[in-house]
Order: structure tokens, then sequence, then C-alpha cells
């Protein structure tokens, strides 16, 4: 239910490839070259969306943040974000949760090689660093297939990405201030540099200003999932090459994680063994340790989630009452907007109604995280149909 005189930005995603479109008062619906779009909470019951756009002729980033009325608030066509000489595509996004503004990630071509490049702008979308962004990596060969995520600690940012600046395609990792500034090697720290290919890394936060980071590993010929943890200084802390986490027959490809809220993470991936593609879901340690997601005995690790499937609210149901958050996130690791902007749910009943935001929500895995008043923490896996 939106007030009629207001336009809505909107994303539709169709044979890989994602467009925008610009939902008028009338109801008509106005194509434009807008691709790659992605969005992201803002932490405020609205979102961030960024997508490359072709206005000018060749592929430039715009972002807009819609709040929780859907009411546009970077302008009626998007804040441009960078327009350098060249293509700048695959725009990624994550919330400044300290400032309401957005730190934003891009693959830029500026100088003939595909290179990443960032920029942090505030909750009423103003370019707080360099115009045109800052370097994340401008090394040889291309840096592409990049993940982010925001340091909620230190209001800074850590960059994930393939890398191909040597023969095979390697993980590398950078980390940047609130000021634009790199704080760890130029052009990237290696993550792993084993022989073949790694590929699709994703990361997730530990806690402690360093990283998770799972990734798809060919060196052993078929894919492996492996992972690696970066301390706040960017030092491994585990395995040189990663620790192995998912390597049964067959292919495991794609691994998202998310944090489990005490410095490990939850991760899925699509896992080959059986012959066709299924989802496995494991629990990873804040050492390397990996196991299924088991029952630790606490209250929350008792919640449930019905009706699964669901096509718009869910309950979830805990044997006690008590304080809880609950952050919903889906098969990528992003969190997805609740109705409510308000997480935290003083529980009079032992039973919470929970609407998210379905227009941004597409059929498929989605995880809901519960986390009691001690930090500890439950992973719920459930199915959304889109009706």
């Amino acid at each position: 239910r939106r007030n009629k005189r207001q336009s809505l930005a909107s994303t539709l995603a169709h044979n890989d490839e994602t467009h925008a479109l610009q939902i008028r008062a009338q109801g008509e619906l106005q194509a434009g070259s807008f691709e790659s779009s992605k969005i992201q909470d803002d932490g405020k019951g609205g979102a961030v969306i960024v997508w490359q756009d072709e206005r000018s002729g060749i592929y430039d980033i715009y972002a807009q943040r819609v709040d929780k009325n859907g009411t546009l608030k970077w302008g009626a066509t998007g804040k441009m974000i960078c327009n350098a000489t060249g293509v700048q595509n695959d725009p990624k996004v994550d919330p400044d949760s300290l400032t309401g503004g957005a730190y934003i990630v891009w693959i830029d071509k500026r100088n003939g090689n595909y290179d990443l490049y960032a920029q942090k702008v505030d909750s009423s979308g103003n370019i707080l660093w360099n115009n045109s962004g800052v370097v994340v990596s401008n090394a040889a060969g291309s840096q592409t297939a990049h993940d982010i995520m925001s340091n909620q600690g230190t209001n800074g940012l850590i960059i994930v990405w393939k890398d191909k600046r040597n023969a095979d395609y390697d993980i590398y990792a950078q980390k940047l201030n609130s000021s634009g500034s790199a704080l760890w090697t130029a052009n990237g720290v290696v993550v792993t540099n084993a022989v073949k290919d790694q590929l699709n890394p994703n990361i997730v936060e530990d806690n402690s200003g360093g990283a998770i980071i799972v990734w798809q590993d060919s060196s052993n010929g078929s894919f492996d999932i492996r992972a690696q943890k970066l301390n706040a200084a960017g030092i491994k802390l585990w395995t040189p090459m990663g620790e192995i986490v998912g390597n049964a027959p067959g292919d495991q490809i794609q691994p998202k994680n998310i944090p489990d809220g005490k410095g490990g993470s939850i991760f899925a991936f699509q896992d080959y063994r059986a012959g066709n593609y299924d989802i496995y879901v494991h629990h990873l340690y804040t050492n390397g340790m990996v196991t299924g997601i088991e029952n630790t005995g606490s209250s929350v690790y008792d919640a449930k989630a019905y009706p699964n499937p669901f096509s718009e609210s869910l309950l979830i149901d805990l044997p006690v009452a008590g304080n809880v958050n609950l952050t919903l996130y889906d098969i990528s690791g992003k969190t997805v907007a609740l109705t409510k902007s308000a997480y935290q749910v003083d529980l009079q009943k032992r039973t919470i109604l929970l609407t998210p935001a379905t227009d941004q929500m597409n059929t498929g895995l989605y995880f809901i995280r519960i986390t009691g008043e001690s930090g500890e923490a439950k992973v719920l896996t459930v199915n959304y149909l889109k009706r």
C-alpha cells in the first residue's frame, strides 16, 4: 500500500540479467538500460539499491535510497556514483550502520583492465570519497567477482575478490577505513593462491574487525569449498591455503556465508554428490572446525519456524519468553528488510510474528538468525514461495 503520487524503484530478475524499472503513479512500467541491480536493507526499514546504468551510452554506476514508505530519497532518477572513462559495472552495496549511508564497490575498466573501485555515500546520497571512487585494486590482470562486508565496529569495509594477476584465479582481500584509505597491502592481501582456479569468494564479519571468507577451490580436480579467517590486520589465522570445509564426491560450488554471532559463520553451498545439485548447510566455528547445524541446549536452539514454505508471514516459536534479535538473510548472505525497522522483540508470549518485505524477495531458500540475550544463536532454514 503506497501513496499513489509516489514513484517506486523496483528490480526484476530475468534470465540471469537484472533490469530496473520505474513504476509511475499511473502504473506504467518504463524500461531502461539498467542492469546488475543489488538491494540492501538500510537499517531503517528502507533499502539502498545500486545498478549499472547506460543512460550516457556506456555503463556507469547509480544508486537510489527508498525509505520504508516507498519514497525515493536520492532524486527521481537516482544518484550518479561513478561515470569515469570506460565501463563501470557489477556494483555491490552494504550499509554503513554507524552513519546511515552505504558503501558501494564495482568493477571498473577506466584503465583498460578490470579493476575494483569503491565509494561511500551518506544517508542523503552525498559522495564522501574521491568523486570517481578510490582504488581497491588495480593490479595487473583482472579483479572481478567481488563481495563486500561493512565492518560495523570500525566504520570501514572489507572487500574480497577473484584475481587474475597470476596464471590462475586467486582470492585477494582489502580493508578500507572510513576515509577510504587502504589498511592492508596495496592491491590486497593473498587469501589463497593455491594451484588452479579459486572462484566465487563470499565474506562475513567475525566480530573482531576481521572476516571469514569461503570460496570454491579446484586445486584437487573437482570443486571443493575452502575457508579462511583474516584478523583485523589482514593476517591469515587458519591453514595457509584455507581450511577444507566441503569436499564430498562431485563438485561443491557457490558457497554463501552468514555470521553466527560468535565469530564463526553458517554457510550453504550447492553440492553434486548425489548426481544433481542439492543445498547443504554447515556451521563453521571461529577455530576453523566445521560441523552440521547442531543443538547446543540453549533455548533459542529449540526455535521453530512455520509455515515452511511460506508466502507472507512466519511464526517463530520459542520454548521460553525472553528478548531475541531476528535477522533474515537470502542465499547470498545479504539481509532482507522486515516490515518493522526494530528487530528486537520483547516476548510476552513465546511466538513471534515475522513479516519480511516480500516485494524484495524471490522464490528460494532463506535463513533466519535468532540471537538470544546471552549471545547464543540459532539459524533456521526456510523456503519462500512468491505469489
